[in-house]
């Protein structure tokens, strides 16, 4: 019989197995490049507070006695006060555990090490959703509509990245209220993921009422009311500090615009305080709506160096790229070329040329919603939070693919502390049958900041929902 050693099985006895000597492979999704690339900074006290000028006001004349009568509207300001949010990442292990994986001769890596792995690769990717997201605990939308009783849902891979067997999800009809996470669930109870193929979601139990094409997906404990429409309780990211909601049309936008944002109503100057917008208009190359955005980004006094666009885009904008290129340049102005008849397909950067300044650092996020490009100042961009970030650092350079191992993750102390680095809190767990066990959580408070919005800018290309 084929793919065996030998069919006698008592000479299967004597024959021992072979363990690998090479490293513990990681085959989780990549992290954000965008999150490893924006500042990371600590702060104290109740709010993040800063101010902003968004306007010049109206005394200006060629006739003295208007300007006078207009004095008292120069200098608009506005100060938004921002609040922490929260993420968390738990795990227990016992001491029975901890004992049978002290070496490579009992286990292929320490059970802490990898337990506490996973912990901070959960921490980084819902950071990394987040960043992108409301602050709802929103992880994307469902592709196709969710029919009642069903137990699988269709999902875009921006959506995919973010998920993970054993995690808890429902579902809002974004086509109710204003348009954003912030309503009722459509379904009573939440959904535990049993599997994930390719884009397709296993769940259960099955869906009670269904959800319409469009539905905001959020994981449980993303908002503080159990049944929805709640206040968000993690950090607030890009789809509020730069909305693209209804592409900024309709009564739901004007709704949302109007609402105070961390104590400030930006209806007042869209641009200077949520960002410049552009759509995508028909007849535009995805590029071509990338270099309006980056013309309002600069118009409005930012120096952008941040394109990010998710990596289903990229594709599209390197074919287009492409499609514009000459046979002669496709096929024989490669510098990667081994030989003269090889072709290279695709593009190893892109480069917006504007005055005295080039634009070529584009960041293809798998976490960055599909449709939705963002074009930042990263100066203008930051994190700040109460406790220790140097494990969002995930060891990979900036923008670049690949994956930490497993193995580079340090053992956490286990004495009972409430702050071990700041960041990391132990407490004994008595529950477990095989003994002694504790219960180890990773625990972040902080938000992200876009300090200067009318630096930045966000791009809708047409395949955009929401």
């Amino acid at each position: 019989m084929a793919q065996q050693t030998t069919a006698d099985s008592a000479l299967l006895t004597i024959y021992k197995t072979w363990y690998t000597d090479k490293r513990f492979p990681n085959l989780l999704f990549r992290n954000s490049p965008t999150l490893k690339k924006i500042a990371k900074n600590r702060i104290q006290g109740k709010t993040y507070n800063f101010s902003a000028l968004y306007g010049r006001g109206g005394a200006v004349s060629g006739d003295y006695t208007v300007a006078v009568a207009n004095a008292a509207s120069m200098s608009k300001n506005v100060e938004f006060s921002v609040t922490p949010g929260n993420v968390f990442s738990v795990f227990t292990v016992t001491q029975k555990e901890v004992l049978a994986s002290q070496s490579k001769q009992g286990a292929y890596v320490k059970a802490l090490i990898n337990r506490m792995f996973a912990a901070t690769e959960g921490a980084r990717k819902l950071l990394a959703a987040q960043l992108f997201g409301w602050g709802y605990g929103d992880v994307g939308q469902v592709t196709n509509a969710i029919a009642t009783a069903a137990t699988t849902a269709v999902v875009n891979w921006d959506v995919a990245v973010k998920l993970d067997v054993g995690m808890q999800i429902n579902w809002t009809n974004w086509t109710t209220a204003n348009n954003t996470p912030a309503v009722a669930f459509t379904d009573a109870s939440f959904h535990t993921i049993s599997k994930i193929d390719g884009q397709t979601v296993t769940f259960t139990p099955a869906s009670s009422n269904g959800a319409t094409a469009g539905s905001w997906i959020l994981i449980n404990g993303g908002q503080d009311n159990t049944s929805g429409a709640g206040n968000p309780n993690m950090p607030t990211g890009l789809q509020q500090w730069l909305p693209a909601l209804g592409s900024r049309t309709g009564s739901a936008w004007t709704a949302y615009a109007t609402t105070a944002f961390y104590g400030v109503t930006r209806s007042v100057a869209t641009g200077q305080l949520m960002g410049w917008f552009y759509k995508q208009q028909p007849g535009d190359l995805f590029s071509d709506a990338i270099v309006q955005g980056l013309k309002a980004a600069r118009r409005g006094g930012g120096i952008p160096d941040m394109i990010i666009v998710n990596d289903e885009d990229f594709a599209t904008i390197v074919y287009e790229l492409q499609q514009n290129m000459t046979y002669y340049q496709m096929t024989n102005s490669s510098p990667q070329k081994a030989s003269e008849n090889e072709v290279v397909r695709g593009l190893s950067a892109f480069r917006a040329s504007f005055s005295k300044s080039f634009v070529d650092i584009m960041y293809e996020d798998p976490y960055c919603p599909r449709g939705l490009c963002y074009i930042l100042d990263s100066e203008a961009v930051e994190f700040v939070a109460l406790n220790n970030l140097q494990a969002i650092d995930d060891g990979i350079p900036n923008n670049e693919p690949g994956s930490q191992s497993v193995e580079a993750t340090n053992e956490p102390d286990t004495s009972f502390r409430l702050m071990i680095d700041d960041y990391i809190n132990t407490v004994p767990n008595s529950t477990s049958a095989e003994g002694p066990a504790v219960q180890v959580s990773l625990s972040f408070y902080g938000n992200f900041i876009v300090h200067e919005p009318g630096h930045c800018a966000v791009v809708a290309f047409n395949n955009f929902v929401g």
